[in-house]
C-alpha cells in the first residue's frame, strides 16, 4: 500500500510539474515525458519498476511461502489436531523456503515460459471446473439429478480430452 502511494505521489507530481507543451511534444515523438524533460530523470521510472517489482515478487513469496507452510501443518495434524501445539513452525516455514527456492531455481533453469507455468496447472482445473465437476455433482448431489440428461457423458468425455488434449499439444 505504502509502495503504490509513493508511485501514485510520483505520476501526479510529474503531471502537475509539467507543461502541456511539454506532453505534445514528448507524445509526438514518442517518448514519456520524464525523458523529453530532464536526462536526469530517465533513470528513475527504471528504479521505480525495479522496486515494484521487488515488492511484488516478495509480496507473492512470502503469500505463498504461507500457504505452503499451512497446507504442510494440515497435512501434518490431519489425524492429530491436538499436534498443532507441538509444531515447529520455524523449521515448517524453513522447509517451505528450501522447497519454493528449489522450485524457483529449477524454473529459472528451465527457462519455461510464463504463460506455459501458468497454463500447466490452469488448464486443467479449468476443464475440472468446467467439465468434469458438474457432470459428477448432477450423479450425487440429489438436488442436481434433474439437470442429468445424455449429453452429460459427453461433456465428462470433452472435458477428460481437454485434459488429455491440453498436455499433448505441449508435447508436440
Amino acid at each position: 500500500m505504502e509502495f503504490s502511494s509513493f508511485v501514485m505521489f510520483f505520476i501526479f507530481s510529474l503531471f502537475f510539474s509539467i507543461t502541456p507543451d511539454i506532453l505534445i511534444k514528448a507524445k509526438n515523438n514518442n517518448i514519456d515525458a520524464l525523458n523529453y524533460n530532464s536526462k536526469v530523470l530517465k533513470y528513475i521510472p527504471p528504479i521505480i519498476a525495479f522496486l515494484a517489482i521487488a515488492s511484488s515478487y516478495f509480496g507473492h513469496f512470502t503469500g505463498t511461502r504461507e500457504g505452503l507452510s499451512s497446507i504442510i501443518t494440515q497435512i501434518m495434524t490431519r489425524k492429530n489436531p491436538e499436534l498443532k501445539h507441538k509444531l515447529n513452525f520455524k523449521k515448517i516455514k524453513l522447509f517451505s523456503t528450501l522447497i519454493l527456492f528449489a522450485l524457483l531455481w529449477l524454473s529459472a533453469v528451465y527457462n519455461s515460459s510464463t504463460l506455459s507455468i501458468i497454463g500447466a496447472p490452469a488448464t486443467p482445473i479449468i476443464a475440472l471446473y468446467a467439465y468434469l465437476m458438474p457432470v459428477v455433482l448432477m450423479k450425487y448431489i440429489p438436488r442436481l439429478r434433474k439437470y442429468r440428461s445424455k449429453l452429460a457423458f459427453f461433456v465428462f468425455i470433452m472435458g477428460i480430452f481437454t485434459i488429455i488434449g491440453y498436455y499433448i499439444g505441449k508435447i508436440m
